[in-house]
């Protein structure tokens, strides 16, 4: 989205490299809380010598996109570069070890995307006070801090109440998170279509 928006690095590289570096934090991680992979000392070197080899991924992603870089960039590399830090965070303590730190990594794993998502959603929100169809979201649009703000409070204390070891409601709550998630991932890319040119349009990206 931000290519789209401002330009800059190398397209290909920011897709699939991308990609394969978060995709590859998040099997190293269940491999680490599994112990299928970590239980066999033999696989370890090689396992800690694909980490350096991974690493290399946020290296070229921040250094093809300083290159040439402008003022109008200042956004994109700013969140380029914490989702750099973030899991390459997160490798370094799986690559050595540290456990509390992985714990660490991956709860602002999920408090990142988490905040990710309704910043693009708020974006759009604004947007579509002005761009796009009427209709039942625009009317949303127009209270979007009071409903997000009720949104977060309403979910949290929901959260908070269901997590309780006393509320019996802590693998149902799990539940509901894990399919949640499931749907995220199965839907994003279908409500996110840029190429439609009224969604582009509604998030402030010129269709090229």
């Amino acid at each position: 989205m931000y290519a789209r928006k401002v330009g800059g690095g190398s397209a290909w590289l920011e897709r699939w490299g991308l990609r394969t570096f978060v995709t590859y934090g998040a099997l190293r991680a269940a491999g680490w809380a599994t112990g299928w992979i970590e239980a066999d000392t033999s696989y370890l070197p090689w396992l800690k010598g694909i980490d350096w080899a991974v690493l290399v991924v946020p290296v070229a992603l921040l250094l093809t996109n300083f290159i040439g870089a402008t003022r109008d960039r200042i956004g994109k590399l700013a969140y380029l570069a914490s989702v750099c830090a973030l899991y390459t965070g997160f490798v370094f303590s799986l690559h050595f070890g540290w456990s509390g730190f992985v714990v660490i990594f991956a709860a602002a794993g999920s408090m990142f995307h988490a905040v990710e998502y309704l910043a693009i959603v708020t974006h759009y929100a604004r947007r579509r006070e002005a761009v796009g169809s009427p209709g039942r979201f625009r009317t949303l649009a127009r209270y979007w801090t009071l409903f997000l703000g009720v949104y977060v409070l309403a979910l949290g204390s929901v959260g908070v109440l269901a997590s309780r070891p006393d509320s019996g409601l802590v693998v149902l709550w799990q539940g509901l998170n894990l399919w949640a998630a499931l749907v995220h991932y199965a839907f994003d890319g279908m409500i996110w279509k840029l190429r439609r040119p009224e969604t582009a349009a509604a998030l402030g990206i010129t269709q090229s």
